[in-house]
């Protein structure tokens, strides 16, 4: 049991890792199939917003941009590996929906 604290942050990677993994072949993976980029992105920037995709849940997790071509979504540094930045075109988006906080509408 002593040397749980030396193995302690070797065991936290290796499992954020996992997850990270898991998460992204749940979620992602489809949409980086059809719509992943290398190129740089330049648009106008919405800053953090939430996505469940496919059943995979990114709260307040993903940098969002937008310009004339489409929606470019990339996570936030802590979950970006195994996750390529998507460029979604405009015409590939069916539905936009507003939510509700308290008096506001996002």
């Amino acid at each position: 049991m002593a040397y749980f604290g030396f193995y302690f942050p070797f065991l936290f990677v290796g499992m954020w890792v996992l997850i990270i993994f898991i998460i992204s072949r749940i979620g992602w993976a489809a949409l980086a199939a059809n719509y992943s980029t290398s190129a740089p992105f330049k648009g106008h920037s919405v800053g953090f917003t939430s996505a469940s995709i496919n059943g995979a849940n990114y709260n307040n997790s993903l940098i969002l941009k937008y310009n004339e071509v489409g929606i470019y979504l990339r996570p936030i540094i802590f979950f970006r590996l195994f996750h390529k930045p998507i460029l979604i075109p405009w015409k590939e988006i069916k539905e936009v929906r507003d939510k509700k906080y308290l008096f506001a509408s996002f």
